[in-house]
């Protein structure tokens, strides 16, 4: 069936995901999108939602009004949706736990720079001087420890 000479189409966008057309005719008509067929498919005719038919077994289509008309094809998969916002929370957890882990190993090294000398010294002391007072009086004086 030949389009009546009054029926025109317009290309405005042809992208990989959608396509929008001016669409003129005389009549109501069918709008084929030569894509297959899924639900993810969505198509807006003059800003408005319609539902996108199976045409020719595999093809996308949609009823059109007479007149003119605007028609938007998207191709929006809800999967794919889905999986970009779990890769995304997930870069967003592991950049906190790497954030979290710099933060706790600068806590350790600063804590451990903090009570390193008391800890050497203390264990310097202890292992080299003779038990008894004086040797008790050698920790408390050098190390506050004992």
């Amino acid at each position: 069936m030949l389009p009546h000479p009054q029926d025109r189409i317009t290309k405005i966008v042809d992208q990989a995901n959608r396509s929008y057309s001016a669409v003129e005719s005389d009549s109501p008509s069918v709008l084929v999108l030569n894509e297959w067929f899924t639900p993810a498919w969505k198509v807006r005719v003059n800003g408005r939602n319609q539902t996108v038919l199976r045409v020719n077994q595999w093809q996308t289509g949609v009823l059109l009004p007479a007149g003119k008309n605007r028609v938007e094809f998207e191709y929006r998969p809800i999967l794919f949706r889905v999986l970009m916002a779990l890769n995304r929370i997930t870069i967003v957890l592991l950049l906190l736990f790497v954030i979290l882990a710099v933060v706790r190993s600068a806590r350790t090294i600063a804590a451990a720079r903090d009570n390193l000398p008391i800890s050497l010294a203390a264990s310097y002391l202890s292992a080299w001087t003779i038990p008894g007072r004086r040797g008790k009086a050698c920790l408390r004086r050098f190390s506050g420890l004992v």
